[in-house]
């Protein structure tokens, strides 16, 4: 899937919003501490697909919103 979106954005010579849903570089990614920790203990709760099955990887940023635990389970 991710394939045939490529193909389709290299052919209008354009990239795709990287917030698109599904298909977009942060569709699977998140900051907040608590979706972090969620994410960890059971990802069917917050993703209805697994990003693997669209060629996508779960990503999870660090900032302010991070918890510590999180962060430094990730260190």
């Amino acid at each position: 899937m991710i394939e045939l979106c490529n193909f389709y954005y290299d052919v209008i010579n354009k990239k795709p919003y990287p917030n698109k849903p599904l298909l977009g570089e942060y569709a699977f990614s998140t900051c907040a501490g608590i979706h972090q920790d969620g994410i960890k203990k059971s990802p069917e709760t917050y993703e209805f697909i697994n990003p693997n099955d669209l060629g996508l990887e779960r990503k999870f940023y660090f900032n302010k919103l991070s918890s510590n635990r999180v962060c430094q389970q990730n260190l």
